[in-house]
């Protein structure tokens, strides 16, 4: 898989903290990954960070990175980079120092049926390429976090991808449904009315579902439709839990 790091650095915007390197005036390694920043209960600290792996980690450097949860909303995703400390805090499993911290995009997995495609916001307005590179799935705290690649004027635009669960008989793109094929269908729509444009942009996406775990349990893996870049034609992208014996 492609490194997290450089992906980050190269397509979004990051947030650097300005932080001692190393414990004990020692280098220390610097790891970066996929996790969600929880909005704590906590006077102690602002929030804390669980790992797509399900581990949790306090952070001792909250004081000079404070990211705003919005109204009802509790849980962040971000690419962070961070260093391991060798303190132990009860209840977590790492205590760390963050060096980086660069937002990703949330949005709920929408389940839609025939009336999402009319009227002025129907996803039958979505008719942006959108391509598909990388899909991560994380049952820590349910998410699916697709790597995208787009057009669009300027990177700096959150582009408007929505990605839904449909029925093959109400989709567009019914003819792609391969009936009791194991996996799940899904589909993903480009809206660029905000952002139009020709340069290749790319975007990590993360979109929060009910229960990863039942995906990756009930279905052989996922088929993603969305309209290539390359032709403005349907394509299906297709992530496999277990290779086939």
């Amino acid at each position: 898989m492609k490194n997290l790091l450089k992906i980050a650095m190269t397509l979004l915007a990051g947030v650097m903290l300005s932080t001692s390197c190393g414990v004990n005036g020692e280098d220390s390694d610097v790891y970066t990954t996929m996790a969600t920043v929880v909005e704590s209960v906590y006077s102690s600290s602002p929030y804390y960070i669980v790992f797509d792996d399900g581990k949790t980690a306090a952070v001792e450097n909250h004081n000079k990175w404070n990211p705003t949860f919005p109204e009802n909303v509790s849980e962040l995703r971000y690419i962070i980079s961070y260093e391991i400390l060798d303190t132990k805090v009860t209840g977590f499993d790492n205590y760390i120092r963050i060096v980086s911290a660069t937002h990703v995009t949330s949005r709920l997995l929408e389940f839609v049926t025939a009336d999402d495609f009319t009227g002025d916001k129907g996803l039958q307005n979505y008719t942006a390429p959108a391509k598909i590179d990388v899909l991560m799935l994380s049952d820590a705290l349910n998410y699916i976090t697709l790597m995208v690649y787009y057009q669009g004027e300027n990177s700096y635009t959150v582009p408007n991808l929505r990605l839904v669960c449909n029925q093959a008989e109400t989709s567009p793109y019914k003819d792609l449904y391969v009936e009791n094929d194991g996996y799940l269908y899904l589909e993903l729509y480009y809206d660029n009315t905000n952002n139009k444009g020709t340069m290749e942009l790319g975007t990590f996406v993360s979109y929060k579902t009910s229960n990863v775990k039942g995906i990756i349990n009930n279905y052989k893996g996922v088929k993603i439709i969305s309209i290539s870049p390359n032709n403005n034609l349907p394509e299906v992208f297709t992530h496999t839990f277990h290779a086939e014996n």
